[in-house]
């Protein structure tokens, strides 16, 4: 009950059956008690209260997501959910890390690449995190994930250049000359152009102008479309060749001066 005691109105006792089982009492007179009415009508208020403070929250939510992943928003939710259940695959993991970094989001990026490894062994997480390290300019974790990567068993070709050219930055040339012979090695079927430019300037670097030249030679020769490819550096070498050829001095006294390649 929620009122005991007297009528306010007409001051008569109000008897225990004139009160109605959801607490009114009803004096005979007329007068009603309200404040269960009132009660009833403020549970309502505040449950409708809530909800409309729950759907708003959850709009805001929705929007922020929206404008987090832009395009990807919808898809997102479905992925986060695989990867917590570890039902996941491998190119599920490739494609996360590939939003992210589409998005700017490199902690979701690197997440991404190292959840991969970890949850599958995928070593192509670690090359990828080693990739995405050396674009954001953090090239000594770059070539500890490189490291690691080649250290245990890794095999891709574009990843051997992107390590030899941060060992050469370091001064480990020996050390990324083996890796631009790696990548070749590793990719048969590919014109190595870019790996056969790093070890052809490095060559004339060292002064080893001979050897770069036979380098291009045979670059030229294995396939009909290598012939567009690093002929500066052959008329470089040509004519320094020339130019000692005509002055009767031995060669790789001065060094040509070098240019970059076509």
């Amino acid at each position: 009950m929620s009122f005991f005691g007297h009528c306010p109105r007409c001051g008569n006792q109000i008897p225990p059956e004139r009160f109605v089982n959801n607490g009114f009492a009803v004096c005979e007179c007329g007068w009603t008690d309200s404040t269960p009415v009132l009660r009833i009508v403020e549970k309502q208020e505040k449950k409708s209260i809530g909800i409309m403070i729950a759907m708003a929250l959850l709009l805001i939510g929705g929007y922020a997501h929206l404008v987090s992943w832009g395009s990807y928003a919808v898809a997102i939710p479905f992925v986060k959910v695989q990867k917590m259940t570890g039902t996941l695959s491998n190119h599920g993991y490739i494609e996360l890390a590939e939003v992210c970094t589409n998005l700017n989001k490199w902690s979701c990026a690197k997440d991404a690449y190292m959840d991969l490894y970890k949850s599958k062994r995928d070593m192509s997480g670690v090359s990828g995190l080693a990739k995405l390290h050396t674009r954001l300019g953090e090239n000594e974790n770059a070539m500890q994930m490189y490291a690691f990567y080649f250290q245990n068993g890794g095999k891709e070709g574009e990843a051997a250049i992107q390590y030899g050219k941060l060992l050469e930055l370091a001064g480990r040339n020996e050390d990324a000359m083996k890796m631009y012979e790696f990548s070749i090695a590793a990719r048969p079927g590919i014109l190595p152009v870019e790996a056969t430019t790093q070890i052809v300037r490095f060559m004339i670097k060292q002064g080893k102008y001979e050897e770069a030249l036979d380098r291009i030679t045979a670059f030229h020769e294995s396939s009909g479309n290598a012939k567009g490819y690093l002929n500066t550096e052959l008329q470089q070498l040509e004519s320094y060749f020339s130019q000692q050829a005509k002055s009767g001095a031995k060669p790789r006294k001065t060094k040509p001066k070098r240019v970059a390649s076509r």
